[in-house]
Formats: C-alpha cells, sequence, structure tokens
C-alpha cells in the first residue's frame, strides 16, 4: 500500500513489503507485513486510519496511523467462507473494494465476491446484505449513497442498483456483454470495468472502463452512458490539466512520474522496479491554495 503526495508525485511505502513470496496475517510493523493481494482502502471515521482488504487471503487488516501497526481487523487470513459474525468470527471469500458512509451512520459495504456485506464499525459486525444478484456472479466494486438508500455495484459488463430498504435489485446499465458502446440503460456496453464512484453532488456515477482505457460516466436520471475521458490503450498519458475530458489520454502501463533519487524518502523495504505490483493507493492532501474553490467533496463516508 502505497502514499503518494499530490503536490510532488512522492510516493512511499505505507503497509507490505518485498515478501518474495511470502504472506504474513500480522499483527505487525505495517511495512513487515506480506499481503497476500490487497485490493480495497477505505478511511476510518477519524481520517487518519484505513482499512485494507486482501482479496487473496479473504480478511481485513486495520492500520494504525499514529503507531504505523497493521492489525487483523474481520475475518480470519487464510480461512475463507461466508459466515456473518464480529472480528475474527467472520469470514469472508475474497473482499474486495470498500465504501463506508458518514457519520452519524458508522457502518459500510465490503464486495465480497458473489455477495455484499455490510460492516459494523462498532462491535466490527458483519452482515450479509439480502437480495444481491449479479449475472457474472462476481461482484467488482461498489459505491453508495450517502443517505444509505441504496447500493451501486458492478460485474465484469454490467451495473446493478440495491434498494437496501427494500432488498431488492435492479440491473439498470451493460448489455451483458463485452464492447464499448454508449447509449441508455442496458443497450449500452462495456468490457471489464474497473472502479465505481458515485458523484456527492451531480449524482452521477463515474466507471473505469478498464480494457478500453476509457472512463465512463451514468446519468442517474436517464441511465444513459456516455465516455468522459477517452483514448486508445496505446495513447501515452498527457497532463490531464491541458486537456478537456474527451480528449484526456489513459495509459495502463504508464507509471506515475518519479523525483530524482537524491530527493526520495528512502523506504524499509525498496522493491525492484519491474516487479513493483502496485494493488492500492492512498493520496495526501493537495497544497494549500489561494484560489477559491469550485466545490468542497467530503472524503468521510466514501470509498478510495
Amino acid at each position: 500500500v502505497y502514499s503518494m503526495s499530490l503536490k510532488d508525485g512522492l510516493t512511499t511505502v505505507l503497509a507490505g513489503g518485498w515478501c518474495n513470496g511470502q504472506t504474513s496475517a500480522g499483527p505487525g510493523y505495517a511495512q513487515s507485513v506480506c499481503f497476500a493481494g490487497p485490493v480495497g482502502l477505505a478511511l476510518m471515521p477519524n481520517k487518519l486510519d484505513f482499512l485494507v482488504s486482501d482479496m487473496d487471503a479473504g480478511c481485513l487488516h486495520h492500520f494504525n496511523d499514529h503507531t504505523w501497526q497493521l492489525m487483523p481487523y474481520a475475518g480470519r487470513c487464510y480461512e475463507p467462507g461466508t459466515a456473518d459474525g464480529a472480528g475474527p468470527d467472520a469470514r469472508f471469500m475474497g473482499p474486495g473494494t470498500m465504501t463506508f458512509l458518514p457519520q452519524p451512520f458508522g457502518h459500510g459495504y465490503v464486495a465480497d465476491t458473489t455477495s455484499i456485506r455490510k460492516l459494523v464499525l462498532k462491535g466490527v459486525v458483519v452482515t450479509t446484505l439480502s437480495g444481491i444478484t449479479a449475472a457474472f456472479n462476481h461482484i467488482f466494486a461498489l459505491t453508495a449513497e450517502p443517505d444509505d438508500s441504496c447500493l451501486y455495484y458492478r460485474d465484469v459488463y454490467n451495473v446493478y442498483r440495491h434498494n437496501i430498504a427494500g432488498e431488492n435489485t435492479e440491473h439498470i446499465v451493460g448489455n451483458g456483454k463485452k464492447g464499448s458502446k454508449d447509449g441508455p440503460g442496458t443497450s449500452s456496453s462495456m468490457e471489464h470495468l474497473g472502479g465505481i464512484f458515485l458523484h456527492p453532488f451531480n449524482k452521477r456515477l463515474y466507471l473505469a472502463d478498464a480494457m478500453t482505457s476509457i472512463v465512463r460516466v451514468i446519468d442517474q436520471y436517464t441511465l444513459t452512458v456516455s465516455a468522459t475521458h477517452s483514448a486508445t490503450p496505446a495513447d501515452p498519458i498527457t497532463a490531464t490539466a491541458e486537456k478537456t475530458a474527451s480528449t484526456a489520454a489513459f495509459s495502463r502501463t504508464q507509471q506515475a512520474p518519479r523525483t530524482p533519487e537524491k530527493e526520495r524518502t528512502p523506504t524499509l523495504h525498496e522493491m525492484p522496479s519491474t516487479e513493483l505490483r502496485t494493488t492500492a493507493l492512498m493520496t495526501t492532501a493537495p497544497p494549500v491554495t489561494t484560489e477559491e474553490p469550485r466545490s468542497t467533496i467530503p472524503t468521510q463516508g466514501y470509498n478510495v
């Protein structure tokens, strides 16, 4: 797990290290714990600590910002299952992305392969939501309305809306086939969707279409899918600040700019650049400027 400064692009290792194929469930110093396959990150209510979901190990870890300790939080690593329960009594099949609601809700949701789990922070109680369906039986990512009214989640080619109170699910976007077609609802097509994010103000859903290197947007009122950021996979990354949304380019192989070696802060674990596996990213706050901000987006309660 890395931390990246938005000011200069400097990255440092927060948790995990180069373990040469070894795994360790912790607890321990964060940089000495070996993950099996970290996928999701979520900020805790104090906005300093965070949770890490280890999909391959089937458990959640808690990172303490003050002590830099990584502790088991929910589930038991390398003991997969579907049991509900508190803390280590719960079991996960393969926890992925997570999203947490703002206070005073005190809970969040975890995508767990074929189901969605509710995680109540007080008591670390894990339960399974009813009424969850997915055509391809694998839930990769999810996001939630800030009022806890519904969840949005996706499988490989489709997006679903789950009404939490009614415990029912609606297939809203995607025709279930590989493609790259904008349009209304289930007439659209996408290929291997990545992350999903609900904007708290304009009420639009943003989707990362990984294989086509496109960021798509879904209008919640019309359920129309359109491409906001597009490029061919071969295009290099350009300065997005100088590009409009429709002309910005993305590349799955482009690495983030690095500062010269003499300016880098050394970490406890340095991995060969050819063997790095960037699986999760935490960002620090950008520098304070004197410009009037366009809007303020709350960080607490939204998936990272």
